[in-house]
């Protein structure tokens, strides 16, 4: 089985090369891009290396909501206001 590592910005976790990411990353994504992903999801795509437009477009998605939320924790973080 081939791997990778999660696609989330900075985790080094790794996943099964058919996965997004990691568990924990996979369900910080909003249901509804998720959804998407799983809509153009194709079998085996991550063997040819063809991915679909609209598996590119959900991956897209993805990666700025990931690096958005980092942003947001990083600016939580040095302003001291991460919620305990």
């Amino acid at each position: 089985m081939k791997t990778r590592r999660c696609c989330w910005p900075g985790c080094g976790a790794v996943v099964p090369a058919s996965m997004w990411g990691c568990k924990a990353h996979w369900f910080r994504l909003p249901k509804s891009i998720r959804d998407r992903i799983w809509a153009a999801y194709r079998r085996g795509q991550e063997e040819d290396g063809s991915f679909s437009p609209r598996y590119a477009e959900a991956f897209k998605a993805a990666r700025e909501f990931a690096l958005k939320a980092n942003a947001v924790e990083a600016q939580e973080q040095t302003q001291g206001t991460l919620p305990i």
